[in-house]
């Protein structure tokens, strides 16, 4: 895992994200992050050829309709409604649609543009202060593994305590297996504890979640913090 500290971690993780896409003739699927990590994709200036080759769509998403909570409705607010000159992937809810058959759906959708040949990953993680990524929580190794084991794209899982305890999320396996490039993006004070023990430490996957992204062949780690390595 490559660390970058930058003053402009946006504009950072958006030239990364165009390189890569660049360095690919095919089709690039793009899972974002939400959060902060969505101003990347606003300031992203992709030039036509590039935009028609990338689908973006949501990594985790929230169970929820409130638009507030949702992160592909925060999505569109950043855009003013106004994404016609990018090809982002609903994850919006479906009217009476429960968890399970969200997360299926997602599933679904992301194995079609599968079948399109040579189709390449770029997944924008976000971390947080307890180490999670996407909606891979730390806990327990046997409940970890009830929660996350399975190996499909989006995984439903439920974590008891949240605010929006029921998403849907890309799994462990999908990230780690199925991923060609990650990039993790975490700017703030309050990441930077965690961000030293990720880069420092080594810690089982059910304490740490965001260890896959260290562990990942191709990821860089894009941070307004000082990060001591070694």
């Amino acid at each position: 895992m490559q660390v970058i500290e930058t003053e402009t971690p946006s504009s950072k993780a958006g030239m990364y994200l165009k390189n890569w896409v660049g360095q690919h003739q095919g089709t690039t699927l793009c899972f974002i992050a939400g959060g902060s990590a969505l101003e990347i994709i606003k300031g992203l200036n992709m030039s036509e050829e590039y935009k028609r080759r990338t689908i973006f769509m949501m990594g985790d998403e929230r169970w929820s309709r409130e638009p507030e909570e949702n992160n592909y409705l925060q999505l569109l607010e950043l855009f003013d409604g106004d994404t016609q000159d990018y090809k982002f992937i609903s994850t919006e809810l479906a009217p009476r649609e429960d968890v399970k058959d969200f997360s299926k759906r997602l599933t679904g959708t992301a194995e079609n543009i599968f079948l399109k040949p040579n189709v390449q990953v770029i997944t924008i993680l976000g971390i947080g202060e307890d180490g999670h990524t996407a909606s891979i929580f730390p806990m327990s190794e046997d409940q970890f593994k009830k929660t996350y084991g399975r190996d499909s794209t989006y995984l439903h899982t439920y974590v008891k305590g949240l605010k929006n305890e029921h998403r849907a999320s890309l799994s462990p396996a999908f990230i780690k297996n199925r991923t060609n490039h990650i990039i993790a993006y975490a700017t703030g004070k309050n990441k930077k504890e965690i961000l030293n023990a990720l880069v420092n430490e080594t810690k089982p996957l059910h304490e740490m979640p965001s260890q896959l992204i260290k562990d990942h062949q191709s990821a860089v780690l894009i941070t307004d913090q000082d990060i001591k390595v070694g």
